[in-house]
């Protein structure tokens, strides 16, 4: 089936995407309570765009939202190109409204197969070295919307009062689900269809009620009711139509309403609220500034909980702008408050945060684990089983980072055995992995290749492509690193290329051909190994990943030296030397000033 204009843009815009942008659009759908995180953690940016398109986020026609997006990750050309795209398809739609309600051919497919990213930590000479371990859900996280399987078209329907004929300024795009994929149509597809129907008249009809009341003679003379309209108004706009911009009007008019009112806590509602959107635009340090005020003002008025919340809104919107230091000071100053009020779930999602916040970005598995004990207890004090899975597989994480497997693997079966006992598949399929993995740096092969098996065999039976493809890599790598079996391992890193490719995965492709050279280096074929880090080095080059660049420079300076063109190798070598001093990495700077010093 050929690919529509819109499938085709999707592609191009995921293969411009630096892993910078990735983490940004995965943190920004999640934190608009979008998508949930349990979806986007490990997943492409093509995956996503396919879930946003599925809940009506983006479609035909209605693009602004993607737009955006683009705009804030400084990706101007593309935006263009998605604003073009969006005006062709409303002209296009208004040129064919008369024959809307005639039957119609299928549309080609919006959807394209998408991947799940590795999220291991590069280690020594593997560009990323993954680990086994795959993270679940933070605590907390609003869950994802549901999906469905159906090809979308685009209704402009503008919200009209049929008693005054005004138009608000804002024309609402509203996807609408008409058709299912393959050749049946089952009640639950049915139920979805009529469901999100009524979902998007529902907005309309609020929107255009909204919009009559605030400009009713005697609403203009009453700001605190201004207030509340523009509050709503701006909700809707952000939670249900997803125009951030439209949504952004109304909240900073809720601001001018507040500071006319004199009224700090009505100020600190809108700070949070511009803050919010700000955060989902990519603007972040417009974000913090008025999280900043949201918080001066929650904390002079005394509301513990306000604070807390304030505190964390802000420590979310430092991390995701790099300042990590400045994010640990809030969340700490929130896990304060909160422990202050006795709010045990607030503590929870705190030190879950904490945890996660100084093993990812701080490199502290140490205080990392000690945050994700006491999440824990939290877990089981509240009776939430779903965070104490979480917990445990965080603590298996840390156990790894501080290369303590034997404490890993028991927690990692804690965690296989909660996702047994609560029937979770996909779960299960990570849980195996990662038991699997665990038992294999411990050099355990035969249990480890019994839960790998039981990982593959139920990730197949399911259609788990993501979960057969971190089964095949760390088959390959315990049958190259510990089994020394280097044409067993080939096979399976052909096997997790091929899905890479498939799922159109650049960071696991990249990955692939990372393991692919290290093999043939282990088999002394130099030549080939080459081919296949000159093709990971150029991946990693687009991708703007320096820390992967330096790593496969290093790979090809020590292949060039096995061949004896010492020039090359040297060449090779400087290159990961430039890069190890611009990213202050003082290891790598050691290793690498050996290495030239050995030619």
């Amino acid at each position: 089936m050929p690919l529509s204009k819109l499938a085709q843009l999707f592609v191009k815009i995921s293969d411009n995407l630096s892993k910078k942008d990735v983490r940004n659009l995965r943190s920004l759908v999640v934190h608009e309570g979008i998508l949930g995180k349990a979806r986007v953690e490990r997943a492409t940016p093509l995956e996503i765009f396919n879930m946003l398109d599925d809940n009506r986020t983006i479609g035909e026609g209605n693009l602004e939202f993607l737009e955006q997006l683009l705009r804030s990750f400084g990706k101007k050309k593309l935006a263009d190109e998605v604003k073009l795209l969006e005006q062709e398809q409303k002209t296009k739609g208004n040129s064919q409204s008369d024959e809307a309600a005639k039957p119609t051919a299928a549309s080609p497919s919006t959807h394209l197969p998408a991947a799940a990213e590795s999220t291991g930590s590069p280690q020594t000479k593997e560009a990323i070295q993954c680990t086994g371990t795959t993270q679940s859900t933070t605590a907390s996280q609003p869950s994802g919307t549901t999906q469905s399987s159906g090809t979308s078209q685009s209704t402009t329907t503008p919200i009209q009062s049929a008693t005054t004929g005004q138009l608000p300024s804002e024309t609402i795009q509203l996807n609408r689900k008409t058709q299912s994929h393959g050749n049946s149509k089952t009640s639950e597809n049915i139920q979805f269809l009529n469901s999100t129907a009524a979902d998007d008249q529902d907005t309309q009809v609020s929107l255009n009620h909204l919009h009559i009341e605030l400009n009713s003679p005697h609403v203009k003379q009453d700001k605190v009711r201004q207030f509340d309209l523009y509050c709503q108004i701006g909700d809707l706009y952000r939670t249900k139509v997803h125009l951030l911009q439209s949504a952004l009007k109304y909240y900073q008019k809720m601001l001018e309403c507040s500071q006319a009112l004199s009224d700090d806590t009505k100020q600190a509602e809108a700070y949070n609220r511009i803050g919010l959107t700000c955060n989902i635009l990519g603007m972040h340090q417009k974000a913090s500034i008025n999280y900043d005020r949201a918080l001066s003002i929650f904390k002079a008025t005394g509301k513990q909980t306000d604070t807390c919340t304030a505190y964390k809104n802000l420590a979310s919107s430092l991390a995701m702008s790099g300042q990590v230091t400045d994010a640990k000071r809030h969340y700490e100053s929130a896990l304060v408050a909160a422990t202050e009020t006795g709010n045990k779930t607030e503590q929870l999602d705190i030190n879950c945060k904490l945890g996660d916040l100084h093993r990812e970005h701080l490199e502290e598995p140490q205080v990392s684990h000690m945050y994700h004990t006491e999440m824990l207890a939290l877990a089981r004090d509240l009776g939430r089983k779903d965070q104490e899975g979480h917990a445990y597989n965080r603590l298996g994480l840390s156990c790894e980072d501080m290369q303590d497997n034997k404490s890993a693997l028991k927690w990692h079966r804690k965690g296989l055995k909660i996702s047994q006992d609560d029937g979770d598949k996909k779960a299960q399929i990570a849980a195996h992995t990662n038991v699997g993995n665990t038992y294999r740096l411990l050099g355990k092969q035969a249990q480890a290749t019994s839960h790998f098996d039981t990982a593959l065999q139920m990730a197949q039976q399911t259609g788990d492509q993501h979960g057969q493809m971190d089964v095949c890599l760390k088959m390959g790598d315990m049958h190259r690193e510990q089994l020394h079996a280097t044409q067993t391992a080939m096979q399976y890193y052909e096997q997790y290329l091929a899905l890479a490719r498939q799922l159109m995965d650049r960071n696991n492709e990249g990955l692939a051909y990372n393991r692919l050279g290290l093999t043939h280096t282990d088999m002394g074929d130099y030549e080939a190994a080459l081919r296949w880090y000159e093709r990971a080095l150029k991946m990693q080059q687009d991708d703007a990943d320096q820390e992967a660049q330096m790593v496969q420079h290093t790979n090809m300076g020590d292949t060039y030296r096995l061949l004896g063109q010492l020039d090359h190798a040297r060449s090779h070598y400087q290159s990961a030397m430039a890069i190890a001093k611009a990213t202050d990495n003082e290891q790598e700077i050691t290793n690498i000033a050996n290495e030239l010093t050995s030619l």
